[in-house]
């Protein structure tokens, strides 16, 4: 079909000879739009063009589209001098979009050409690869901005957020969190999830421009313990032709708790005597949100009726402020380093229902709804990324290196959870330090049909803690690992397979603490111990292509080494109402996997479908997860007490994507309808129970409508209730959200400047619902109501 497509694409550039119209193809290069594919016909197969992804680290290039076609899909094939193809890139184009292709010098030989056409930007939706996950680029994040960068991800199937409050949140891949789902920022682990759920991202999502979802072999490249994949966050640097400034400025605003929020970008691009480019790239990042509102006015906890006037809860406001300073620079023909230094810096309120018992008089009295009171929570991340590129012919040498300093307090008031013998005035219930370095080493070898890498990754991690509460003992660790990976094509068919060999080093440090009635006596809740971990991984992937149709897959064995959290935790998560306890004797987890996906693709003049139907299941001998005992702590304010332990485990679920579009008069604007669904069933295979936290069933529609210049849509959001819970968890009822979109965007013509507004309605009308993955359930407490969400960014 494809190529039929083609060629009938290729015919209506002969409009002179058959009377149809011709179409010039615009690209964006490296920001200025002054080269083009030109007028279409037979002889432009060869393109005389060599595209780099000397930028993007071997990932597919995105570039901005000025046509009368919504969005183009291009298949690049290009030779060296020596006169053969080297390589394969595939990119696809978008309506403003903030990324863009770089053309370098001239090829003497050219592959093959294909063009193809999809009449939906996706904007509103997610964007779909036939055969490894699915990403979402800077336009898309705007358009579903919500409280945190994980919750904007839950438009993806499969993807879901674990909420642990306003502005705290972490991703959940089918039903994995945490250290199963491996968060990188520019190929550095971004680091935190060693201190359990209750704790987010410390990522600016206004510097975010891609994430991409990775799982098959391809994650096994990117770390160990991988089930279900990786989140992979960029931050590209912007590009110019020439030597100036660029920048922007973006502002945001929520209704539902009153956020205002302000983003600004300066940087300067300059050249040296051999044209080779520096660039300095500047962010600065703010926020400030008042208490926020539920659609109730008040809730029942334990058989008591808590009244929350107005729907307000109380000490839900919170403040963030995020820097980021990098320099790019290219030092010759075959050589490039990156230096980026990123804060990110948030204080938040903590409801005090969320925070110990709930009380009547805590939560009543609103005050000012943008003071932070105590109890509450701050965040400090502070990160130094270096990658360095090496690119020689068909090698590529990747250097990585990361250090990371994540400091975290959670204030609160020693009487108020019965420790009568710790001065009052000493608020510093929890204080976690974690340094983390990280180095990374990768060789390529990329050409036309075949990739071939491999690698070594060392990192060591040193976690101090204070305060007087305890959670997670002080803790040193050393973890490094080798990897292979051998992609291949035969025909139809596209093969990888990777292997990882990983190994790990804990030293856990006693910890003793007065018990909380008897200050003199010593209560040792954690003993000293080491532990030394080896775990192999592999896993094989195929993807058949037959023209329409891609049938893609991968298997493997898996494997997880244990976290120190699993190991020495024991404390409380007030958050979330638990005594966690670790277990010393845990070993790492072992399991198979296995993936398959079908990719159809069907389009004509005025239609386009494409869908994706993915199943998998998952068997594990010694799965590691936090049980319910089904007895209550000894510790005040704590709830139930939560062990990890280790089980037989199967799990198995289904995504789905589907899209249908229509192009409308003009063959410049579209109306698309996309519809999404994700399931997930995990299950202690020895005792039948279900393993807790997990997210329900949920299917997702849009009706979008796509232009050169805005996108408007209708999302409506069905989640099904979860009923599928462990001991001692409660269910959760189903519900449905209605949410608008709308974006417009304005190129200033004659400049690079653009304007850029976007809206978005969440729960238009205003349902009370409880969200299974949410803190607030234990309380039986709704998540936010309605909210209008504003953006406006100029771009220069």
């Amino acid at each position: 079909m494809r190529f039929w497509l083609a060629i009938a694409v290729l015919l209506s550039s002969l409009s002179p000879l058959l009377g149809q119209e011709i179409y010039t193809y615009k690209l964006s290069i490296q920001g200025v739009n002054t080269e083009h594919l030109g007028q279409l016909s037979p002889g432009d197969l060869g393109v005389k063009f060599l595209i780099t992804d000397q930028f993007r680290g071997g990932d597919s290039l995105y570039a901005e589209l000025e046509s009368a076609l919504p969005t183009l899909n291009i298949s690049i094939g290009y030779s060296e001098p020596r006169f053969y193809i080297d390589t394969v890139y595939q990119f696809e184009l978008f309506p403003d979009s903030t990324t863009f292709i770089v053309l370098e010098k001239p090829v003497y030989s050219i592959g093959t050409v294909e063009i193809r056409t999809s009449f939906t930007s996706t904007v509103g939706a997610a964007g779909v690869n036939r055969s490894d996950g699915y990403w979402l680029n800077r336009d898309q994040l705007t358009a579903r901005s919500a409280n945190t960068l994980s919750e904007s991800l839950d438009i993806i199937p499969g993807v879901h957020a674990v909420n642990t409050g306003v502005g705290i949140a972490k991703p959940m891949v089918r039903g994995f969190v945490g250290n199963r789902v491996q968060v990188l920022q520019n190929g550095v682990t971004q680091e935190g999830q060693q201190w359990g759920m209750d704790h987010g991202l410390e990522i600016d999502q206004f510097a975010t421009d891609r994430i991409k979802i990775v799982n098959g072999p391809a994650a096994l490249v990117r770390g160990a313990g991988l089930q279900s994949g990786a989140v992979e966050v960029f931050n590209d640097p912007p590009f110019r032709i020439d030597a100036g400034a660029f920048g922007e400025i973006q502002s945001l605003y929520k209704s539902n708790n009153n956020l205002f929020g302000v983003s600004g970008r300066y940087g300067y691009q300059t050249f040296d005597e051999d044209s080779k480019k520096t660039i300095y790239d500047l962010r600065l990042s703010i926020q400030d949100f008042a208490d926020y509102r539920v659609p109730a006015d008040g809730f029942i906890y334990n058989g008591f009726q808590l009244e929350l006037p107005e729907g307000i809860l109380k000490n839900t406001a919170g403040r963030e402020w995020n820097g980021t300073f990098g320099v790019y620079r290219q030092i010759d023909d075959e050589n490039t380093i990156r230096a980026t230094y990123s804060h990110f810096d948030q204080s938040i309120g903590l409801f005090p229902g969320a925070t110990g018992i709930p009380r009547s008089f805590d939560i009543s009295n609103i005050g000012n709804r943008r003071d932070i009171q105590t109890p509450s929570q701050r965040a400090r991340h502070d990160r130094i990324g270096v990658n360095y590129v090496n690119r020689s012919g068909k090698y590529t040498r990747t250097y990585t290196l990361g250090l990371q300093y994540n400091d975290r307090k959670e204030l609160s008031r020693p009487h108020a959870h019965g420790l009568l013998y710790i001065d009052s005035n000493n608020f510093e219930a929890l204080h976690l330090q974690l340094f983390t370095a990280e180095g990374k080493y990768d060789w390529t070898r990329k050409s036309y049909d075949n990739d071939l890498k491999w690698g070594a990754r060392a990192q060591y991690q040193n976690n101090r803690q204070g305060g007087w509460e305890f959670v997670l003992p002080s803790f040193n660790r050393l973890e490094s690992g080798v990897y292979g990976y051998y992609g291949w094509s035969n025909g139809n068919w596209n093969l990888n397979a990777a292997a990882r060999l990983d190994g790990a080093g804990t030293t856990i440090e006693e910890y003793g603490q007065p018990w909380y009635s008897q200050p003199d006596s010593i209560v040792e809740r954690v003993q000293q111990f080491d532990r030394l971990f080896m775990m192999p991984s592999a896993s094989f992937g195929w993807e058949l292509d037959l023209d329409e149709c891609v049938l893609s897959g991968h298997t493997g064995f898996v494997s997880r080494l244990p976290e120190a959290n699993e190991l020495g935790s024991n404390g409380v998560h007030h958050g979330t109402f638990r005594h966690e306890i670790g277990n010393p004797e845990l070993d790492s987890e072992y399991g198979l996997n296995l993936d398959v996906s079908l990719y159809f693709e069907e389009s004509t003049d005025e239609w386009l479908f494409k869908s994706k139907l993915t199943t998998y299941a998952m068997n594990y001998w010694n799965f590691i997860y936090l049980s319910p005992s089904g007895s209550f702590s000894p510790l005040p304010d704590a709830g139930q007490t939560y062990v990890y332990v280790q089980s037989p485990m199967f799990q198995w679920g289904g995504e789905a994507y589907a899209e249908l579009s229509r192009t409308l008069s003009g063959r410049n604007r579209a109306l698309s309808l996309i519809g999404m669904a994700d399931l997930v069933w995990s299950q202690n295979s020895s005792t039948g129970e279900f393993v807790p936290f997990q997210a329900p069933p949920s299917v997702t529609g849009l009706l979008e409508f796509s232009s050169n210049t805005g996108n408007y849509g209708v999302e409506v959001q069905n989640v099904f209730s979860q009923t599928r819970v462990a001991r001692n968890e409660r269910t959760t009822p189903g519900y449905t959200l209605l949410n608008l979109y709308a974006s417009y965007s304005y190129n200033v013509p004659n400049s690079l400047s653009s304007w850029n507004f976007s809206l978005r309605v969440q729960n238009l009308t205003n349902v009370a619902y409880l969200r299974h993955l949410s803190r607030y359930r234990i309380l039986n407490l709704p998540e936010q109501g309605f909210n209008l969400i504003l953006q406006a960014k100029y771009s220069f």
